[in-house]
């Protein structure tokens, strides 16, 4: 990935030749214990958040600039928002 630190979330694109499975998506799970810590935040909303992240990489967003990345940052919050506002 040519970073120095680790990677959290990486997801590849499957070719479209079936609709049910698209891609994959792998967490780090240390990675995902290090930022909830950091972030203050469950583990589990830390996985949410990567899983999120992911799938937006699957769905074609690109995070590679800062302005990137805040836009699927601000994404992956209104996804979120959705999800527990359909749950709450």
């Amino acid at each position: 990935m040519n970073k120095k630190n680790p990677t959290d979330v990486i997801a590849f694109n499957y070719p479209q030749t079936s609709p049910l499975r698209v891609g994959d998506i792998y967490i780090s799970l240390d990675a995902a214990l290090a930022n909830s810590r950091n972030y203050c935040l469950k583990f589990e909303t830390e996985i949410l958040i990567l899983s999120i992240h992911g799938a937006l990489h699957i769905a074609g967003h690109d995070d590679s600039t800062k302005t990137l990345r805040r836009k699927m940052n601000i994404k992956t919050l209104k996804i979120i928002k959705t999800i527990f506002d359909k749950i709450i």
